[in-house]
Parts: structure tokens; sequence; C-alpha cells
């Protein structure tokens, strides 16, 4: 028997509200730039883009042999190993956390959600001696430093994560007033706190990390700790943007070496999507996200929708055109948030 023709399947359509589509990049032939994919609820530790020729189908094509990444792997393997970048993730608890009353010392100011990315200061080889003896792993793995073990209360070691927290790792185990006054004893060294919201756990930042350095990301259970004087506005909100849950940002991305111009076509994996739940393989690019442009700026601007006025410079180089203004709206308001009083 024949089925009705309404019956027939023709294919399978795959539906993700996560990533934004419809984008264009404009990159520069041969130069290493970066390209950014917007979204709710990104997964930096899963999610992933394969960069295709322009003539391929998402789901159905290997990555084109004109763009270049750092990775080890080849084909596909090559993009399923491609992290985003600028990020500095810190360990996430089991519950949500509450924040902590922000009374902190006159001259602070605290940021609830944020911490300052890949710029902590090494407490475990610092030279001051306060530092060393605090640091999670070495105190709460040293029966001399805390006789009482880890359940002892003077030890803090509510704190310490035994599966990140290894002999090198930055993180201190004491309360909020403890971290603030040992980073206040450092001087110029130490710009600011990250504070994990509920537990005695801490990381001190260098100086590189005022908000106007462009060095906050987010992460729901820290807050960052920092002087008034260093808590103002970034001068571009998407230059301080970082890896968060609402953007990926991808580099070093090189697209046509020879300087050649050409389109291509950019495709999202969408774990959530797979069973295994793990990009691997061409089929799981199923995504079509937006096209890179490869070409001079300004023979570009004929194409209408490379004429709009969202667009914008991404961090490290290149152009993006999302699909409509709310996307910048959306992170300009993220970067510019106010502190809390």
């Amino acid at each position: 028997l024949m089925r009705p023709l309404s019956q027939l399947p023709v294919g399978v359509l795959h539906v993700t509200d996560r990533v934004d589509v419809g984008n264009n990049w404009v990159f520069t032939p041969g130069e290493v730039q970066s390209l950014d994919v917007h979204g709710v609820n990104l997964d930096w530790i899963h999610d992933r883009i394969l960069i295709i020729p322009c003539s391929e189908s998402c789901g159905d094509s290997a990555p084109s042999a004109a763009v270049t990444i750092p990775s080890a792997a080849d084909g596909v393997g090559a993009f399923a190993a491609f992290f985003p970048s600028d990020f500095g993730p810190l360990p996430t608890t089991a519950t949500n956390s509450q924040p902590l009353s922000n009374t902190t010392d006159s001259g602070l100011l605290a940021f609830e959600g944020q911490y300052c990315v890949g710029n902590n200061i090494d407490a475990r080889s610092h030279p001051d001696a306060r530092l060393r003896e605090h640091q999670c792993h070495y105190k709460c793995t040293n029966t001399t430093q805390c006789a009482g073990g880890r359940d002892d209360p003077k030890c803090f070691c509510g704190g310490y994560f035994p599966d990140y927290d290894g002999e090198t790792s930055p993180a201190i185990c004491l309360p909020l007033e403890e971290c603030t006054h040992l980073c206040a004893l450092l001087g110029d060294a130490c710009s600011g706190v990250d504070m994990h919201m509920t537990l005695p756990r801490c990381f001190l930042n260098t100086g590189n990390c005022s908000r106007a350095s462009g060095a906050w990301g987010s992460h729901p259970d820290y807050q960052i700790i920092v002087a008034r004087d260093d808590a103002v506005a970034p001068a571009n909100a998407m230059d301080a943007l970082v890896t968060t849950a609402n953007l990926l940002r991808f580099e070093p991305v090189q697209v046509a070496p020879d300087g050649s111009g050409g389109s291509y076509k950019v495709c999202f994996c969408d774990p959530q999507l797979l069973p295994g739940g793990t990009c691997s393989g061409e089929a799981d690019f199923l995504i079509d996200i937006g096209t890179i442009h490869v070409s001079g700026v300004s023979c570009l601007l004929s194409i209408p929708h490379l004429r709009r006025p969202w667009c914008y410079h991404q961090r490290y180089g290149g152009l993006l055109c999302p699909l409509n203004q709310d996307v910048l709206q959306r992170f300009e308001e993220e970067a510019a948030a106010p502190p809390h009083p």
C-alpha cells in the first residue's frame, strides 16, 4: 500500500532557541580574527562551531580547507576541540547560592555574578607567606596547617573543592572580610577579590582587573569586590564582554590565508539536540547561524545587510552584523550593568 503524500518523510527539522541565527561576519583575508556567537544559555564546555564552504550544507559537510584554527586534530575533530576563548570559569556548587550582604568597607563595591577572568594572583608561590598559608589545597590537605582537619571551622575548608583545587590552584579559603583584608595588605598588587557567594572561598586578582580593562566574566556563584575607583563602565561594551552564557567568542580564526575572497557558512552544534550530548562528527553541526564574507570592508558595504547600524567590530578583529539590534542591546546592558549599592 502506498502512503498518502502527507505522510512521506522528507527530512528532519532541528529546532533550537539557544543560538542567534542570520548573522553576517566580515573578515579580512589572511588576518587572524575572532568570531562572536550570541544566544542564551550557551555552554562553552560543549557548544561548538564548524566553518564550511558556503555552497555546502550544515550537517553534511567537512570544514573548509581555507580556514585555520589552533588544534592538533584534523578535519571536523579540530573544530570539536576548538573551545571559546576569554574564559576562566570558576567551579560551581551543586545548589543555587544566595548573595552575601554587600556591607563591605565603604571604599569597596560588590558586583554579584561577576569575576575576573584569568588574572588571579598565584597564592601557592607568592612571596607573602600569608597567601601560601591560606591557599585552599595547601591548608586543607596539610594536617600541620589544620590540626582539626577540614572540619575545623577555624580553617574555613568549606571553600575547598578537592576535585578542582590542585597544588597550583589560586583559590584561598577565607571568609569575605579576611579576603578583602589580605588584598588590601598587598597594596597595588591586588586590584580586587573574586568572592564565592556562600562559601569561605576567594581569588585575589592582579592589577590588570579593573572593570574598564574588559577582563570581567559572568558566574552565578561569585561576586567581584573592587575599589570604588575601579568600578567604572568599560568604554566599549562589546570589548568588555568575555565568553558567558550569552556570548561565545572563538579565536583565533584565520580565513583565506592566501588572500583570496569568498564566503563561508558557520554551522553550530547544539549538544542538547544530540543523543550523546557531544559534538564530534559533521552530522552534529546542524544549525546554520550565518555567513562569513571574506573581502575588504569597502567592497562589502554594497550588500544591504552589511550596512546595518548595529554592526560592531569584534574584540580580536572582524566585523559582526547580527540579524537585529536586540543582540547588541542585550550585551551592552550586560556589560554596563550598574553596581549594587
